[in-house]
């Protein structure tokens, strides 16, 4: 079985960064060079995301309350320059909040079979205190 701390790495880390590098990119207009700074990560990792070649397992723009948080957050990296340490504690944090909401349940069940989301409830239980 696939725990869900596997699954917020393997899977919801990566798609956050890649949404964060689109909105990034397109609501803030930086291009590949000023977004790889922006988020100490390399010009080739900036293409890798915004080409869906990397961290495109799960679609975060269609989780509304998501897609808010990374604006807010894309904000904040910008306005306060926040640096590699304080970005990653962000995602992080959303990586929890996704956990903690049961978005992801389908797509567990789909990369794990084992896995009957009628059943589990870990993340909610988990993570709703967070």
């Amino acid at each position: 079985m696939k725990t869900p701390l596997e699954i917020g790495y393997r899977y919801v880390l990566p798609s956050l960064k890649s949404q964060l590098t689109k909105i990034l990119t397109t609501k803030f207009n930086l291009n590949q060079i000023e977004a790889s700074k922006t988020l100490k990560i390399s010009k080739s990792t900036v293409s890798r995301y915004l080409s869906m070649e990397r961290g495109s397992k799960i679609d975060m723009s269609k989780f509304s309350d998501v897609n808010e948080i990374l604006e807010k957050l894309a904000s904040k990296i910008l306005v306060e320059r926040l640096d590699e340490y304080s970005i990653e504690m962000e995602l992080i944090k959303i990586t929890l909040h996704i956990l903690s909401k049961r978005y992801l349940c389908n797509f567990h069940a789909e990369i794990d079979p084992q896995i009957d989301p009628a059943k589990c409830n870990i993340c909610s239980k988990i993570f709703k205190q967070i």
